[in-house]
């Protein structure tokens, strides 16, 4: 024979009485995920987009699983002293956390694409200029390489970037590099020759890497909106 408490017969028995709600809790049970792993990620700002959902979904679920207790007026021994936990800090994250999701301020769709927290238009204007600059950017480097092939009379030439290297003109692998002094190659091809030039050396104070500016401005906004109490890592 297995024994039992009173406080686990207790419970057993008011869920028991409860059965109409147990769809509910299990629904609500179902959807529950460890906080702690989100929480070190996020104070570690190595957060994805996995766990800003999981977190949202989570804390979702223990909202409405206080709800179905306190609306069943249940008092359960057995988990009275976790009661707590719905309480004033679940509360508080919870409205932080809905605020980032439930105002737009995460593009989930384009998130999965990047494997990045991505953040939607109109909630930073800095990162607004910036995205509209990266959307400009082919027709802005097009313009750039036409104006170049003009300059250096070119057959073909095109503009690129390469990350701690900046913008290169990539100009035919038999073009004549020493007649212009402006330009230096920085390596080539069996195709083709990749320079800098002065026009590519503007670029780079003027623009720079507008991909990693994007990064780093909503890697800010999420650490900023992100910056909330982490009650269960208080507990390791």
């Amino acid at each position: 024979m297995v024994e039992m408490d009173f406080a686990t017969y207790r419970a057993l028995d008011i869920f028991a009485e409860h059965r109409k709600k147990e769809l509910g809790w299990r629904r609500a049970l179902k959807g529950c995920d460890s906080g702690r792993m989100i929480f070190r990620r996020m104070k570690g700002a190595s957060a994805k987009v996995a766990h800003w959902k999981n977190l949202y979904e989570t804390l979702g679920c223990l909202v409405s699983i206080g709800r179905l207790l306190s609306d069943a007026d249940l008092r359960l021994e057995l988990i009275e002293e976790e009661m707590e936990h719905f309480g004033e800090i679940l509360a508080e994250t919870t409205t932080v956390i809905a605020a980032i999701v439930n105002h737009k301020r995460i593009d989930f769709e384009e998130s999965k694409t990047e494997n990045r927290l991505v953040v939607n238009l109109g909630v930073d204007p800095e990162l607004d200029e910036t995205k509209n600059l990266y959307r400009k950017l082919p027709a802005i480097l097009t313009d750039v390489a036409q104006d170049e092939a003009n300059r250096l009379q070119a057959v073909s030439c095109s503009v690129g970037y390469v990350p701690m290297v900046g913008y290169l003109l990539a100009l035919p692998a038999d073009y004549p590099v020493h007649l212009f002094p402006d330009l230096q190659v920085i390596y080539s091809t069996e195709n083709a020759i990749h320079v800098k030039s002065n026009r590519m050396n503007r670029l780079d104070e003027e623009m720079g890497d507008v991909k990693m500016q994007i990064i780093d401005r909503e890697t800010t906004i999420m650490l900023r909106e992100g910056h909330i109490r982490y009650p269960l890592d208080q507990t390791q």
